[in-house]
């Protein structure tokens, strides 16, 4: 409920700068709908597991000097793809709750999660609102062409999903066994969580139009943009109990646009 509420709010406030921007000029502004599809990079690409940015947007120019001010509304959609994290080689605790750290007392092995039995399947994915205003200006050294370069408000809800099955193993002699809890069971953690939450963050664009024609315009620009991320911390990983941390994390987004003048 809070992050709905979070979210009503957030876009409460964008559609309301949104339509400063779009009713600060008269006549003169003119109005257009864009398409534009694109690659992330860095954190976004990395945590998504997915480079591709989808989105449209309906967006302002009004004549200011020798260019135009602009303004843009858009809805982007950041899709992600289901991978395994499980951290195989990596130091784990085993069985949860016992105090027992990374290695069975009486052999002093470390513990370890054996492939065929332990999984740690992940999705990350965003979408949501991002307002825009910057100044473009024309280039002398090709018709119709102009830079333009601002900021931008971006409010991206970001839902990741954990599903796991965790067996830490020890070798007695040659041969892997099963960690047993205190009754003697054989131990594994289970999990399966989803975490959700919507993050308010600025960033800033630059790029490049060509205008085509009165009615249509081709658009690419580089973005920087922020969202939330969410880690899931097993018991067996930390020894402690489990917990979902959140941070921001940001990128660079380079999209294409196809602007129609409406």
């Amino acid at each position: 409920m809070k992050d709905r509420r979070t979210l009503h709010r957030t876009l409460l406030l964008l559609a309301a700068m949104a339509g400063s921007t779009l009713a600060a000029a008269g006549q003169e502004q003119a109005y257009e709908l864009k398409i534009r599809a694109g690659l992330k990079s860095g954190d976004l690409q990395k945590d998504h597991q997915d480079n591709k940015a989808l989105g449209f947007a309906v967006a302002a120019r009004r004549p200011f000097g020798q260019g135009f001010i602009t303004g843009e509304l858009s809805f982007d959609l950041f899709p992600g793809q289901a991978h395994d994290a499980t951290p195989f080689g990596s130091a784990v605790y085993a069985p949860a709750g016992t105090g027992l750290g990374t290695s069975d007392p009486t052999t002093h092995n470390a513990y370890f999660l054996r492939p065929n039995e332990s999984l740690d399947l992940r999705k990350e994915s965003s979408q949501g609102f991002s307002l825009k205003g910057g100044y473009a200006a024309p280039l002398s050294w090709n018709e119709g062409l102009t830079w333009q370069a601002g900021l931008s408000l971006d409010a991206y809800k970001t839902s990741s999903e954990f599903t796991g099955t965790l067996r830490p193993m020890v070798n007695v002699g040659s041969a892997p066994t099963q960690v047993l809890d205190s009754l003697g069971r054989k131990y594994y953690e289970g999990f399966a969580t989803v975490s959700k939450g919507t993050s308010l963050t600025p960033g800033f664009y630059i790029g490049l139009r060509q205008q085509l024609s009165e009615d249509f315009a081709l658009e690419v620009n580089l973005r920087n943009v922020g969202m939330k991320h969410f880690d899931y911390r097993a018991t067996t990983y930390t020894g402690r109990a489990a917990t979902t941390d959140s941070s921001t994390i940001r990128g660079f987004i380079v999209d294409f646009s196809l602007a129609l003048k409406l």
